[in-house]
């Protein structure tokens, strides 16, 4: 599937494959084609279970407060070799769930079983969890979950807090090039591979190590580069054309030639 324009969305949101089943749960390719999803609203994010899936390219905007184990702004819960690349969530996303694998994530809520691979991914929305909270995912405790070149800036609260994962429990599981300014002290629980030098004072200031699928706004905002669409930084400056050289003569004629003189990006 692929967006082809924004959708804002009104009403209470039913998610997208809404049943655990493995039979049941999306399956396929959704390609938000550099599209933005705003007004989402409900108990779990846009997607309810992927199984092996592939989402990419996508902004979702909304308010998502849940009482199951696994809510996320995105995807609910992945399971069975699922790829997420080139997203992000903006918003805040809650459960008032307990249990010790509860997981509640910026992007996705809870690692099922089998691989997740999240890259260049951001999240800015409020996390809250009465268990595991992270901005990019709450809960893994599954092998083959990968973390790369994402980070976060939204509030993050829970018995087990991070900027990137809320717990990790799979040693074979690990998270890398990411970085969060919230919170301050907090990198997740488990036995995965973290990052330790990811708590930065601003994002801005490591779109360096980004990579290439990063940019900054008008407003030197970190996005994805595929956000900033048809927007391109002013560059104030005057342009001048016309004839670059005037020939001397011996007859006494004088020469002239015209200029022309042009403001780019100047506000009158």
């Amino acid at each position: 599937a692929k967006l082809t324009e924004n959708i804002t969305l009104t009403g209470e949101w039913t998610p997208i494959s809404n049943k655990s089943a493995i039979a049941s749960a999306y399956s396929g390719t959704f390609d938000g084609d550099k599209h933005t999803i705003s007004g989402l609203s409900g108990s779990n994010g846009l997607f309810g279970f992927v199984n092996g899936a592939t989402i990419k390219n996508l902004k979702v905007e909304g308010t998502i407060s849940g009482a199951s184990a696994n809510v996320g702004g995105i995807v609910g819960k992945t399971q069975t070799g699922t790829k997420i690349e080139n997203c992000a969530f903006t918003g805040s996303v809650s459960s008032t769930s307990t249990g010790n694998t509860a997981g509640v994530g910026g992007i996705v809520g809870k690692v099922n079983t089998g691989s997740l691979t999240i890259t260049n991914c951001y999240n800015t929305a409020n996390v809250t969890s009465s268990k595991n909270a992270g901005g990019i995912l709450g809960y893994s405790g599954a092998a083959g979950t990968k973390i790369e070149n994402c980070f976060n800036t939204g509030t993050i609260s829970g018995t087990y807090a991070s900027g990137i994962v809320g717990s990790m429990t799979n040693p074979r599981s690990s998270i890398s090039n990411c970085y969060w300014t919230q919170p301050a002290v907090g990198k997740g629980s488990g036995a995965g591979k973290i990052n330790k030098d990811g708590n930065v004072d601003s994002i801005a200031s490591v779109i360096d190590k980004l990579g290439d699928a990063f940019t900054t706004d008008a407003s030197d905002n970190v996005i994805l580069k595929w956000e900033a669409g048809s927007e391109v930084k002013k560059d104030p400056h005057i342009t001048i054309s016309g004839t670059k050289t005037m020939n001397q003569t011996n007859d006494g004629s004088k020469q002239s030639t015209t200029l022309e003189a042009k403001q780019v990006d100047i506000d009158n």
